[in-house]
């Protein structure tokens, strides 16, 4: 499934031990799924989940084929090297790369307004049999277009008797889009990559695991695989873990990342965190902690007390939010 990556930032010293194949995997995700390439959207509107963008060949430039298989080979390349993306795809998306169905199940989750309305359709009654037909409007680039779901759509009225092959037709439309289309190259490339028989074992929901990581990070599991070298003194380091315990989820994924590169844990825990997690505690008692992603450290001076760690990783982080260094 390909050779193990080593990345090397140009201007920048450093070895790579895995953060740093870590950390490129996050900025080329950030860069994929920017909406300046058109590659991508979030169909539920929350930036919670992404799906190849159904409009990509109008809004995506001349390759887009290409740069969704491409994007697709990134995914499984990161899944081959164990490294979680952080990223979350739709359950279509994923399905689409697992080889299972789409059910009206996953439809509800991820547009409910629309499945509720398609329902009401199917349920109505004195249902008006002149004033569908199997076509969709839609928005594209500020413009409305009609998409016509089959061949000939805008000639074939929805009537009582096909009106749940209408609706499964526009579930499919946007869920999906075409067999052909940009959710296809997406799996395409992924399958270039990661042979469809191995992802065939897992469901969609175990895959999303695998590409994502857990999304809490266990403290207990954190502190059994950390080592401290520099000049680790038993009261430091227990400041240290009782402001990781003052963080919030997010706050600790954000810490992660400016240590590690990623701020997801890899399947099974720190156990297969490659190099061990480190603490380095030493220097002068003063400044901001620093990070060597490159070998998984973080860096913190000693400190001369618990409120002078903490307003330290407070300012770090609240700086990184505001400035965005990329931390999710």
């Amino acid at each position: 499934m390909g050779r193990r990556f080593r990345i090397k930032f140009q201007n920048e010293p450093g070895m790579d031990c895995g953060g740093l194949l870590r950390e490129w995997f996050t900025l080329l995700t950030e860069k994929m799924l920017s909406p300046d390439y058109g590659l991508f959207e979030d169909p539920r509107g929350d930036l919670q989940a992404f799906q190849p963008n159904k409009y990509a060949a109008q809004v995506a430039g001349p390759d887009w084929r290409q740069d969704l298989e491409l994007s697709g080979r990134v995914v499984a390349k990161a899944l081959t090297s164990r490294v979680p993306v952080g990223v979350a795809l739709t359950p279509a998306c994923l399905k689409t790369v697992a080889a299972e169905d789409v059910h009206w199940s996953d439809f509800m989750i991820a547009q409910p307004d629309l499945a509720r309305n398609l329902r009401f359709l199917l349920e109505w009654n004195d249902f008006p049999e002149d004033e569908y037909d199997f076509v969709v409007e839609e928005e594209v680039l500020g413009e409305l277009k009609r998409v016509e779901l089959i061949p000939n759509g805008s000639e074939v009225p929805v009537t009582k008797e096909n009106r749940v092959e209408y609706v499964r037709a526009v579930m499919k439309h946007k869920m999906i889009g075409s067999a052909d289309g940009p959710m296809a190259a997406f799996a395409k490339g992924f399958h270039s990559h990661v042979p469809r028989r191995f992802v065939e074992a897992l469901s969609s929901q175990e895959l999303q695991t695998v590409l994502t990581g857990p999304s809490i990070i266990d403290i207990e599991d954190w502190k059994l695989h950390c080592t401290y070298p520099g000049q680790p003194t038993e009261r430091i380091k227990g400041w240290w873990w009782d402001v990781i315990e003052s963080l919030s989820q997010e706050e600790r994924r954000q810490l992660l990342q400016f240590a590690t590169g990623s701020n997801r844990v890899a399947l099974g825990g720190f156990v297969n965190l490659r190099p061990k997690f480190q603490v380095y505690i030493g220097g002068g008692p003063t400044g901001w902690p620093t990070a060597s992603t490159c070998s998984n450290q973080i860096n913190i001076p000693l400190y001369k007390s618990y409120a002078d760690m903490k307003n330290a990783f407070d300012g770090l982080l609240r700086v990184a939010k505001d400035a965005a260094f990329g931390f999710a």
